[in-house]
């Protein structure tokens, strides 16, 4: 019976020996397969390539480099210059006022204005609504507003002088013309206004005093647009103001703001659809 016992109890230290020798026994480690020894130690390794399993999980979380985001280059894309015909601009003046505007060149008003009779850059277009003024010479577009400006101001001279020179009188008249032009602020843009107008006396002369009286004064109010480099459109008011006032009656502080009225009448009158059609242009 005791060698029973014996016998049991080497065999149950030799077991514990053979599955211990994977870990330390001592100074002398003994490592089996699938561990390797490392120092005074036992570590496993599946893959049998030397190397501690639980280091190469560490070296292969460092090999893990971040790669840089991929940026796209975003060319930019040119937007081409917008052309803006005459025949376009046709097209929308007969959409501000809703029906087909017919136009006609008209050559003897641009040599009227310019005094040229072979003047070749400008063309004009006119219809009841709207005159297009075209620059036929590229050298002479307008590139900005002041540009418009200073175009306008010499145009305006030019009108001017032809209206005083078509609206000659009598000597037993006087005739006072004047003209201005103005910058307004549009919704869409900037709108200039030319204004012309002139008051008339009838002179009665005597024997020691000349006296005179007024008579029916004449002018209008035309706003002006660029709608491109080369192309300008002067809106008439589609509704004149009446004519019908007793001019000769008032007194001549009444005379010159009821004339003030009318032109005013006429410009507000224009500038919607001047307004609306710079929009469109």
């Amino acid at each position: 019976m005791k060698t029973n016992i014996i016998f049991c109890i080497l065999l149950s230290i030799a077991i514990l020996v053979s599955g211990c020798s994977g870990g330390v026994t001592g100074k002398a480690v003994a490592c089996n397969k699938p561990y390797i020894q490392v120092g005074t130690e036992c570590c496993l390794d599946k893959d049998d390539n030397s190397i501690c399993d639980k280091d190469e999980v560490v070296i292969q979380e460092e090999k893990k480099v971040e790669e840089p985001p991929v940026t796209q280059e975003v060319k930019a894309v040119e937007t081409p210059a917008r052309t803006y015909s005459l025949e376009q601009l046709k097209k929308d003046i007969s959409t501000v006022y809703k029906k087909e505007v017919v136009f006609r060149d008209n050559k003897l008003g641009v040599n009227k204005i310019y005094d040229d009779i072979n003047n070749s850059n400008y063309h004009f277009y006119d219809s009841t609504y709207v005159t297009i003024i075209q620059i036929a010479n590229p050298s002479m577009n307008l590139n900005n507003f002041d540009e418009f400006k200073a175009f306008m101001d010499e145009y305006a001279k030019k009108k001017f002088e032809l209206f005083v020179s078509l609206n000659e009188h009598p000597s037993d008249y006087e005739v006072i013309p004047i003209y201005f032009t103005k910058v307004h602020d549009g919704t869409n843009g900037k709108i200039i206004e030319y204004n012309q107008r002139a008051k008339v006396f009838k002179l009665f002369v005597g024997k020691e005093t000349t006296s005179k009286q007024l008579q029916t004064p004449y002018g209008g109010a035309v706003l002006y647009i660029m709608c491109s480099p080369d192309l300008v459109a002067a809106v008439y008011p589609n509704d004149i103001a009446s004519a019908g006032t007793s001019w000769s009656s008032l007194k001549e502080p009444d005379y010159d703001a009821m004339l003030e009225n009318q032109l005013k009448a006429d410009r507000d009158n224009a500038m919607e659809e001047a307004d609306e059609l710079l929009g469109l242009c």
